[in-house]
């Protein structure tokens, strides 16, 4: 379930999202995954089921346009030119790599969405939480007792009351009204160049993680492809407005 989220950041991004099914009877639920990335974005194409011997009559679209896919080729996970994200499904496992071959998983932040009861089935799907993150639980444990929690924590998403597809329809419409109000009311250089700089505590409003180098890089590229600004996450200083 966390790595919805890493999911649904691919899809606002346009990436290439291919679906490796290396356990076959798990057609029935990878069909609902790419259902409900496709209604994450209806503007990804979908190619459906793809092989091997589709790459030379589908370079152009693997290549150049954001697309959902499934595959139980294994040779296409050696084919990194045409994914952005490769999930791997194999018998009760998902993962997501990058086309580097490095492991995606979701933020401390977004693990914290899900219903308590499930945050342990999750963690090794999560990122460790940063050093930083760690001395500011730790100073608000020891200062109140555990009474409090600094301001970037999450409140537990309630299963059943609404449908995923909802939330995340919720979630782009946040993101996408509070980063232009961001970018509109930050001021850049234009005497050196033509950046805009945010400070991680803008994540909290974009409801993100204010610790993660991973929404550090989506917000600097969502920047770009919404509103072709140029972006760069800086200051550590601001750190310490973080958990008022």
């Amino acid at each position: 379930v966390p790595l919805l989220f890493v999911i649904w950041k691919a899809t606002l991004l346009n990436e290439r999202i291919l679906i490796l099914n290396l356990a076959n009877e798990y057609v029935s639920k990878i069909n609902s995954l790419c259902h409900m990335i496709k209604l994450m974005s209806p503007s990804l194409l979908n190619l459906f089921t793809i092989g091997i011997s589709d790459l030379d009559s589908m370079r152009d679209l693997l290549t150049s346009n954001g697309y959902i896919a499934c595959t139980n080729d294994t040779l296409l996970e050696l084919k990194p030119e045409i994914y952005d994200k490769l999930i791997k499904v194999e018998l009760g496992q998902i993962s997501i790599i990058d086309n580097k071959g490095a492991p995606v998983k979701a933020t401390p932040n977004e693990l914290e969405l899900l219903n308590n009861k499930n945050i342990t089935n999750y963690k090794s799907l999560t990122e460790p939480i940063s050093w930083t993150q760690f001395f500011w639980d730790e100073l608000y444990l020891f200062t109140t007792a555990g009474y409090l929690k600094p301001s970037y924590h999450n409140t537990p998403i309630q299963e059943g009351t609404f449908p995923l597809t909802n939330v995340f329809e919720s979630k782009t419409k946040t993101l996408h009204n509070a980063l232009e109000t961001i970018l509109l009311t930050k001021e850049f250089d234009e005497l050196t160049d033509d950046t805009i700089y945010i400070h991680p505590s803008d994540l909290k409003s974009l409801q993100l993680d204010c610790f993660s180098s991973q929404d550090f890089d989506f917000v600097v590229k969502l920047s770009k492809k919404w509103f072709n600004k140029n972006v760069e996450v800086s200051g550590f200083s601001d750190y310490l407005s973080i958990a008022c």
